[in-house]
C-alpha cells in the first residue's frame, strides 16, 4: 500500500515529501530503522518547511538510534537552522519533543533544553496530547 501511495503522488514534491514522511514514520515505529532514515532524509529533500522539519527531526532520531553519529549531528544542525522562532507553535513543539528523543537515544545533554522548550511551548497552548 506504500508503493501504490508513493505512486499516486509522483510528481507532486509536496505530496512525494508527505508520503514518504508518513512511510517512514511507519517504518521507525515497526523497527524498520534504515528504511525509516532513508525515508524521513527522501522527505526532507523533497518537502515544505513544515513536512521538512518534521522529516529532519525524525531522521535524528533514528540515525542516534542507529549509532550513526554524523548522519544524527547533521539532521541536528539542519533542524536548528531552520526552526522558526514564532509560528507553527504546535509543529515546533512537536519537533523539540521529537529532537528531546534523538538527543535521549545519542546520550546528548541537549536533550533537556529541547524537552523543556518542547514541553514549554505545548503548556503555553495548552496541547495536553503533547504534555503526556
Amino acid at each position: 500500500h506504500g508503493w501504490a501511495a508513493l505512486a499516486h503522488a509522483a510528481g507532486d514534491p509536496v505530496k512525494e515529501a508527505d508520503v514518504l514522511h508518513n512511510l517512514a514514520e511507519v517504518c521507525h515505529r515497526a523497527g524498520a530503522l534504515d528504511a525509516a532514515l532513508q525515508g524521513s532524509l527522501a522527505a526532507a529533500e523533497r518537502g515544505t518547511p513544515r513536512i521538512r522539519l518534521a522529516a529532519l527531526a525524525n531522521a535524528a532520531h533514528v540515525a542516534a538510534r542507529l549509532g550513526l553519529r554524523g548522519e544524527y549531528e547533521r539532521c541536528l544542525a539542519r533542524c536548528d537552522a531552520a526552526l522558526p522562532a514564532h509560528g507553527l507553535p504546535y509543529e515546533r513543539a512537536q519537533w523539540l519533543l521529537t529532537l528531546a528523543a534523538a538527543c535521549d537515544a545519542a546520550d546528548d545533554d541537549r536533550a533537556a533544553s529541547y524537552r523543556h522548550r518542547g514541553l514549554e511551548l505545548a503548556w503555553a497552548h495548552r496541547f495536553t496530547e503533547l504534555l503526556m
